[in-house]
């Protein structure tokens, strides 16, 4: 469950990321704008500006600033009012009663703003109301130091929500301010960030926006001529803030890591762009890396001195949100109870950041089955809403989303059906009283992941309905939600610029397309339309391969816009650099590597800043280049129909499998059929495919319970649909647990229950059919315009490194790569990673296809230009990222594979390292490789393998070579024997050129 309510959580002063955004903004010399010294003197004679004791009180002015800026508090209310001792004291003779006014009320200002830091809300107001009067009795209405006792008002209303009175008095300051004839920048930047946050909080993006900008302008050009740097960093806080209740998640990081360059000397600063970030990554579902940052910043807030508890309230409010979201509801319940009571006891004026707190704890409880205690406080939250939130204010829609499960617990579908509509109403530009089944547009709606969210409780609730009620109408209803979110969909991967956030649509995603399969198949049960199945067929097409048709659609894009080589170029780098930090970064965390703390956090930054870069990048590239946007935002086009039409035959068939959570469907597709096996995901099942996979990769394998568990598995799920296979070549689309199994292991019969246990004799399903796999039926259908003619039929490039002096352990990412295999390398003597056969295996292939030539083997070796071997130390990383791999149309690696999982996901080819290169090639450097060939074979262990995403399939080399331009891919699942690894691609080569399939 994404956490609903963070978008809209009032602390202190903003409703922004992790209830605290811009909290730090009160820290800043923009808030505590006295009148410079320089104004000050203005209105005196230089000597008395120059006088010893006006100096000295104006020095002080100045340090309790920078103490106020870097949060240094400690002893720091003694030192305001010793400053404004000094000014009230004096000496007419001196100092005029103006400056000595001016200097006694810029303190005020100090000290109000020190009282709110505090926590001492009553006393800063009674401060405030006592000084304002005055400064007017002393100074005039238009005196610039009134201009900063509003600025402090402003946020003091700011901070309890009373946004009216910020506007009036934040209005009040800018116009005193532009009164003078040189106008104090800082005092402006805090008045217009007053105005941003006011129209941020009452969901006036354009106006928060409008005020933001001016922050920034006069933050970049502050009183004394440089950068308020403090300033500048608070405002772009502010404006990811707006960005992330927008839920442009790229954006959020790239403006919170422009606050953090501005702030990053200081520890608190440091430690709010922490909690922040831990909240973006909390929303896109990284948990992990959110739980750690947010430790990060409570262990520094913990160090600091003087810190006012209602950040500790909001570090430890974050901790309940990332575990609830990581469904540990006990422990979620402790912070959030802590924290509500806290907040309770402490701002009681802050009711929606106490609404907030109840909804999230509401929903905790919910998932514990305390329905009750859950009714209670959504109707506590619902009160203050309804007293502070216009009817379809946005913040509702995250209230409707939450209260949906506590209706979905209590099994109340109608109920769930009315508040995620009303979800979804509130997050529409335009929202409105809409009927419950009224599906918006997408240019129609401002929160595009609250309703995605939304339509997916929406479809849920319908199907239910459908269950219940027997009335199919549910289902076609279902049908059009489920269709408005696959626009939505595709209109939100195409906005995401980097793929660490196209993976965040995954799991919603993936939600609606299980509700499509659902519905279509219903009604095809109850009508035998042909027509459903075939949807139902569509949707679970279009959940799989989600980047890899990105980056066919952005492919095409490129081909269709001249897009200059030096962008491509830039691009590129980027694109290596992020990949190559994130592997050695992975690699220094699983400890393989000694003195590493240091270099992750380093590191860390760097990827980070990386990211930001890239996808600052990718946005220009698109305001640039509209005809690329536009090309970009094209729906992916693929139907049943087509997919007849380019791809089937009569001897072809398209297996599809879609694993629904709760149950598996197995579609099958012919030129003139489609049929579909649906079973239920039971735990009897369960067990059977935990017992073929663990069978499949084990060292020794049960024989046993191998035959046993893959004759019953193909019983359970093909066999049904066998009469619609009979004698055809399959094409397989695996999901979930079936990329770990490949089904041409399946068995069509039961082993002899006597004689040999010889698994060469046993009927394996690839008896019967030529299979081959992919990743989407989607993937299947040819470019319009994107054939090329493949090169000549005997062109072959193979590259073997042999090692046969060792592995080049100079290298330390090399060592570290070959001890996460987890066991030692015995497939040679010395155990060092010789490959001895793998030269000898690419020079027999090379001769098998230099022996269809009409002249001797021996002499078109000396001549031919069609086949080329890198061998050794000239099999370098290097060699291949330089090699015209689209030369050839067989390119053939015989080396070493590895895959591993922990501390996350690696898995790539090695090479011979040179100067330039390391010679690991991961996923990220194949997806530079320009290729054109019909058959890309990787002999080497696990090429197969990867990291299991959903909506993705295994994220690995394999995936890596299709994005690269390969059609088909030769791999391997396990480890594998360099004598055996010989032996079966020779016998490979031998039987594909003579004419056979290469499936079979």
């Amino acid at each position: 469950m994404q956490n609903i309510s963070r978008g809209f959580v009032q602390t202190g002063i903003a409703a922004v990321i992790a209830g605290c955004l811009l909290l730090s903004c009160e820290s800043s010399s923009s808030d505590r704008a006295s009148p410079s010294r320089s104004t000050i003197a203005s209105e005196n004679t230089a000597l008395q500006a120059e006088h010893p004791a006006v100096q000295q009180a104006d020095s002080l002015l100045k340090q309790i600033s920078y103490r106020l800026k870097r949060r240094q508090l400690g002893g720091l209310d003694t030192l305001i009012e010793q400053t404004a001792a000094l000014y009230v004291a004096l000496d007419a003779g001196v100092a005029g009663d103006s400056l000595r006014w001016a200097g006694y009320f810029s303190a005020q200002v100090y000290r109000a703003s020190y009282l709110k830091e505090m926590g001492r809300f009553d006393k800063c107001l009674q401060l405030l109301g006592e000084a304002i009067p005055r400064a007017r009795e002393k100074l005039g209405d238009h005196h610039p130091v009134l201009a900063g006792l509003f600025n402090v008002k402003s946020a003091y209303f700011l901070q309890q929500g009373a946004l009216d009175s910020c506007k009036v008095y934040a209005r009040r300051a800018i116009a005193i301010l532009h009164e003078q004839p040189v106008p104090g920048k800082s005092a402006l930047t805090a008045a217009h960030q007053r105005l941003t946050l006011a129209g941020f909080q009452e969901f006036d993006f354009i106006e928060a926006m409008r005020h933001a900008d001016k922050a920034i302008e006069f933050a970049r050009h502050s009183d004394n001529g440089g950068v308020d740097s403090i300033a500048l960093g608070a405002v772009y806080n502010v404006r990811a803030g707006i960005h992330y209740s927008l839920q442009e998640y790229e954006q959020t990081i790239e403006f919170l890591e422009n606050a953090y360059r501005m702030t990053a000397a200081n520890p608190f600063w440091e430690a709010i762009y922490k909690m922040n970030v831990a909240g973006v990554l909390e929303e896109v579902g990284n948990m992990d890396e959110a739980l750690a940052l947010n430790r990060e910043a409570n262990k520094i807030l913990q160090s600091l001195q003087t810190v006012p508890p209602e950040y500790a309230s909001i570090v430890n409010y974050n901790f309940g949100i990332i575990f609830m979201d990581l469904e540990v509801y006990d422990s979620a319940a402790v912070y959030l109870e802590q924290i509500l009571d806290w907040r309770k006891r402490h701002t009681p004026l802050q009711e929606l950041l106490i609404a907030a707190n109840q909804n999230s704890l509401a929903y905790v409880y919910t998932q514990q089955n305390k329905l009750k205690a859950a009714q209670t406080l959504f109707e506590q939250s619902r009160r203050i809403y309804r007293n502070r939130l216009p009817a379809y204010h946005p913040e509702w829609s995250r209230y409707d989303l939450l209260r949906a499960a506590y209706y979905q617990a209590a099994g109340q579908w109608l109920k769930v059906l009315e508040v995620t509509q009303h979800a979804l109403n509130c997050a529409l530009l335009t929202p409105g009283p809409h009927p419950t089944e009224y599906n918006p547009g997408v240019d129609e709606i401002l929160l595009k992941g609250q309703a995605l969210k939304a339509f997916v409780r929406k479809s849920r609730a319908q199907l239910a309905l459908a269950e219940q009620t027997g009335n199919d109408a549910w289902l076609d209803r279902c049908l059009e939600t489920v269709a408005a979110a696959v626009q939505l969909i595709d209109r939100m991967r195409a906005d995401y610029q980097l793929a660490h956030f196209r993976r965040l649509l995954n799991l919603h995603s993936r939600s609606i397309y299980s509700s499509g399969v659902k519905a279509a198949i219903a009604r095809y049960r109850k009508y035998g339309n042909p027509a459903d199945l075939e949807g139902a067929f569509e949707f679970s097409s279009r959940s799989k391969a989600g980047m890899l048709r990105d980056i066919q659609r952005e492919l095409k894009a490129k081909q269709h816009v001249d897009l200059p080589d030096s962008l491509r170029q830039v691009e590129e780098a980027l694109q290596t650099r992020i990949w190559r930090s994130e592997v050695t970064l992975n690699l220094l965390q699983s400890g393989s590597i000694e003195d590493a703390p240091e270099r992750v956090k380093a590191l860390k930054e760097a990827v980070h800043l990386l990211r930001i870069r890239y996808g600052e990048f990718k946005r220009k590239m698109q305001q640039t280049f509209p005809a690329y946007r536009a090309l970009m935002y094209t729906a992916p086009d693929f139907s049943t129909g087509k997919l007849r039409r380019q791809v089937l035959n009569a001897e072809t068939a398209v297996v599809d499998v879609f694993n629904a959570g709760d149950s598996l469907y197995f579609f099958v597709v012919l030129p003139d059929t489609i049929g579909v096996n649906s079973l239920a995901l039971n735990e009897k099942l369960k067990t059977i495919l935990k017992t073929v996979r663990q069978n499949l990769t084990a060292e020794e394998i049960d024989y046993a319970a191998f035959c046993e568990n893959a004759y019953r598995l193909y019983r359970e799920t093909l066999y049904p649909v066998q009469p619609l296979l009979q004698g055809r070549r399959i094409i397989f689309i695996p999901d979930k647990s079936f990329y770990a199994i490949p089904i041409a292991a399946l068995l069509t019969g039961p082993a002899r229950r006597t004689g040999l246990k010889s698994y060469a004799d046993l009927p394996y399903l690839i008896r019967q059919h030529p299979i081959r796999y992919t990743y989407s039926a989607a993937l299947l259908l040819p470019g319009a315009d994107s054939a090329h003619a493949l090169p000549p039929e005997n062109s072959f490039l193979a590259y073997a490194p042999g090692f046969m002096d060792g592995l080049p352990l100079d290298a330390a990412i090399t060592e570290a790569v070959m001890a996460s295999t987890g066991r030692p390398d015995d497939r040679t003597p010395a155990g060092r990673g010789e490959l001895p056969f793998s030269e000898s295996e690419v020079k027999q292939i090379r001769d098998l296809f230099l022996s269809r030539s009409v002249l001797p083997v021996w002499l078109t070796r000396l001549f031919s230009r069609s086949t080329r071997l890198q061998l050794n130390r000239n099999s370098t990383e290097t060699r291949l990222l330089s090699e015209q791999l689209n030369r050839y149309r067989y390119v053939h690696f015989s080396t070493h594979g590895f895959f591993y999982k922990q501390p996350a996901p690696l898995a790539g080819l090695l090479l011979y390292p040179d100067a330039q290169n390391d010679g690991i090639i991961f996923p990220g450097d194949i997806y530079r490789l320009k290729l054109n060939a019909d058959l890309v074979v990787l002999s080497a262990c696990q090429t197969g393998l990867g990291e299991w995403e959903l909506g993705e399939g295994l994220m690995g080399p394999a995936q890596a070579f299709l994005q690269a331009g390969a059609n088909n891919l030769l791999v391997t699942l396990w480890q594998t024997e360099n004598r055996s690894a010989r032996d079966l691609m020779l016998t490979f080569y031998r039987e594909m050129l003579s004419g056979k399939r290469k499936e079979k």
